[in-house]
C-alpha cells in the first residue's frame, strides 16, 4: 500500500472514531438537558409544596377565626341569657333582640368562615393534584435520565 491509499485508510478510521465522538456529544447535550428539566420540575414542586403550606396556614387561619366568632357568640349568648334572668318581663324583648343578633352575627362569621375554609381546601386540592403531576413528570424525567446514562456508558464502552 502507497502512502496516500495509507493516509486514506488512516483517514477514514479517524472519521469512524470521529462519528462515536460526535454521537456522544450529542448524548451529553441531551443529558445537560434533561438535568435541567429535572431541575425546573423540581423547583415547580418545591413551589407548589410551599403554596400548599400556605394554603394550609390560611385554613387554619380561618378555622381559628371560625372558633373565635363561635366563641364569641357563645359569651354573648351567655351574657343575653344572664341578662334575661335578672331583668323582669319588660327586658324580655330586649334580652331576646340581643340574642338573635348575637346568634345571627355568629351564624353569619362561621358561614364566612366555612365557606372560606371549603375554598382554601379546594385549593389545596388543587395544588395537590398540580405537585401530583410534576411528581409523576420527575418520575419520568429521571427513568429517561438513567435510560441515556445508560446509553451514554454502553457508548463510552464502545469507544474505549
Amino acid at each position: 500500500m502507497n502512502n496516500k491509499q495509507q493516509a486514506v485508510a488512516e483517514l477514514k478510521r479517524f472519521a469512524v472514531q470521529m462519528r462515536g465522538i460526535m454521537a456522544l456529544a450529542d448524548d451529553l447535550d441531551q443529558l445537560g438537558a434533561m438535568e435541567q428539566t429535572q431541575a425546573d420540575l423540581k423547583d415547580k414542586a418545591d413551589k407548589l409544596s410551599n403554596e400548599i403550606k400556605a394554603e394550609e396556614k390560611r385554613l387554619a387561619d380561618a378555622k381559628a377565626k371560625a372558633d373565635e366568632a363561635e366563641k364569641a357568640a357563645k359569651e354573648r349568648e351567655a351574657e343575653a341569657k344572664k341578662q334575661y334572668d335578672l331583668t323582669v318581663e319588660a327586658n324580655t324583648k330586649t334580652a331576646n333582640k340581643l340574642l338573635a343578633e348575637a346568634t345571627a352575627e355568629a351564624a353569619s362569621r362561621v358561614a364566612a368562615a366555612e365557606a372560606q375554609a371549603a375554598d382554601i381546601r379546594k385549593q389545596i386540592g388543587e395544588a395537590e393534584r398540580r405537585l401530583a403531576s410534576v411528581n409523576l413528570q420527575i418520575t419520568d424525567a429521571e427513568k429517561t435520565y438513567s435510560g441515556v446514562v445508560s446509553q451514554l456508558d454502553a457508548l463510552k464502552r464502545k469507544i474505549a
